[in-house]
């Protein structure tokens, strides 16, 4: 796979939106998806578009023609704790003959990277050549996730801006815009604009061909910020293959303006559903005829009557409420074990999550998002053997407790010691540390010492867990201390 960026300006045109004129500050729209590669490693796609009026343009004059030419220069980093993973420069132009060709049009970018599934943080600065006070600087936290082999796997959504088959496109793009048998041209600002507009775009989905061989359900959820689901829509997928590409192509007609979440699910297997998983991203859609609907305000009753937590199934809300146990104080650990009816649980789990809401103007819940994403995170990435509840390990009770690491230090095992982790958090507690020993060699990584208060302390933890020489039965030990810690992970 080619590692460059290839920009495309067609005639993609917003109306009623307020562009940044050239003297003010750059504003590049930067997005980005991750899809499966191989075993090993996944791609990540970077996409950005810029309006053609944002440039600076300055007049070339060559022997046949003046043309007036804007250029972007654009770096991006991507590291982890460690090294410097990418560190690639490249640049972004556009020409014209006179300023009057400005048609506010976008011109559109997309770059692919193969990275390991793991975190990273990526920095992408640019500035424009033309005019070098005008310049950005865009940060983001990457994770890479890990497409587990042993289920059904997607990826996350990437809207469009542009979505054609090829055989009936009437442009002839470039391949880095390709995606099996479709152009797919990206939508980096999420804005679907006017009362025609509609939500498209495309995700992938993996490993369907062994374990949904007779086809799975697929199903879109458009939710608003209050967590309402507003349109819900289903198809099957018969097709049967490692890699299926799926397009989504959704009305919106009957939205006012506002921000939304898209939600697609994968349900399988086909007959008697098991299992399913699920991708989500957040879009802008404005129509001028339809303007944004003033908030009305809700009992308690009713705003949990229009929760997903009154629709879960008895076996969704037992898991939900053994997970939010992991960060629940003991006073709603003891109300929780005295709950039996499943609506008394799906109660007591929205006033849970609702008093931990960061964001007390909506029902949209920030705080129970980011646990969500940890708990997916962690059954990604600490799961081991035929243990597939990573948020019930060490790692991952941690993980949900803290949240995600300032810096995370990855030590691997060789002859003489066992592989190890250190986490350091720079806002708990002044700034404290954990560390984790593989004592079993088996993927199961144990906490064995913090600085954190109520943690489990052994200051001598390295001499004691770390060589292979050690006695590993000192395990049973120290799972005894931390059992007094957290029970309920065990």
């Amino acid at each position: 796979m080619k590692n460059r960026i290839i920009f495309i300006q067609i005639l993609i045109i917003f109306v009623s939106i307020n562009f940044l004129k050239a003297n003010d500050n750059l504003s590049i729209a930067f997005d980005a998806a991750s899809f499966y590669f191989d075993d090993n490693l996944s791609r990540w796609e970077l996409f950005l578009s810029v309006p053609d009026n944002m440039f600076t343009y300055k007049n070339i004059n060559d022997d046949k023609n003046s043309v007036l030419t804007g250029k972007f220069i654009v770096n991006i980093k991507i590291y982890n704790d460690t090294r410097n993973i990418i560190d690639e420069d490249w640049q972004i132009s556009n020409g014209i003959n006179t300023l009057n060709d400005l048609k506010h049009n976008f011109i559109f970018g997309v770059k692919s990277f193969l990275l390991q599934p793991g975190q990273y943080n990526a920095t992408i600065t640019a500035y424009d050549e033309n005019d070098r006070k005008r310049n950005m600087t865009f940060n983001q936290n990457i994770i890479i996730p890990k497409f587990d082999k042993n289920r059904i796997n997607q990826s996350e959504i990437q809207f469009a801006s542009y979505l054609s088959k090829i055989s009936e496109s009437k442009f002839d793009l470039d391949h880095n815009y390709m995606k099996y048998d479709y152009y797919v041209i990206p939508n980096p600002r999420a804005e679907f604009i006017g009362d025609k507009s509609r939500l498209i775009g495309v995700i992938e989905v993996y490993n369907s061909d062994i374990y949904a061989k007779n086809g799975f359900i697929r199903s879109y959820k458009i939710i608003d910020n209050t967590g309402q689901v507003l349109t819900y829509s289903k198809d099957t997928c018969y097709e049967n293959s490692e890699n299926i590409l799926t397009i989504f192509d959704l009305s919106l007609d009957t939205l006012n303006s506002g921000v939304y979440y898209l939600t697609i699910s994968t349900i399988y297997p086909l007959i008697k559903p098991e299992d399913s998983i699920s991708s989500s991203k957040k879009f802008f859609y404005y129509n001028q005829n339809k303007p944004p609907i003033v908030k009305r305000y809700f009992t308690e009753n009713e705003l949990f009557e229009k929760s997903e937590f009154n629709t879960m199934s008895n076996e969704q809300t037992d898991l939900e409420l053994n997970q939010c146990l992991v960060i629940a104080n003991l006073e709603e650990i003891n109300q929780a074990k005295s709950l039996n009816e499943t609506k008394a649980k799906q109660r007591f789990l929205f006033k849970f999550w609702a008093k931990r809401n960061s964001d007390t103007l909506s029902r949209w819940n920030g705080t129970l998002n980011t646990f969500r994403e940890n708990i997916d995170f962690a059954n990604k990435f600490f799961s081991y053997g035929l243990n597939k509840q990573g948020w019930k390990t060490e790692r991952g009770r941690v993980l949900l407790k803290y949240g995600m690491p300032t810096r995370r230090e990855i030590t691997l095992s060789t002859g003489n010691e066992r592989a190890y982790e250190d986490w350091f958090y720079e806002d708990v507690q002044g700034g404290v540390n954990f560390y984790f020993v593989d004592i079993s060699s088996i993927g199961n990584f144990i906490l064995v010492h913090s600085t954190a208060k109520d943690e489990p302390y052994y200051p001598d933890w390295y001499n004691r867990y770390v060589p292979t020489t050690q006695d590993s039965r000192k395990q049973n030990d120290l799972k005894q201390e931390n059992y007094k810690i957290n029970p309920n992970n065990y």
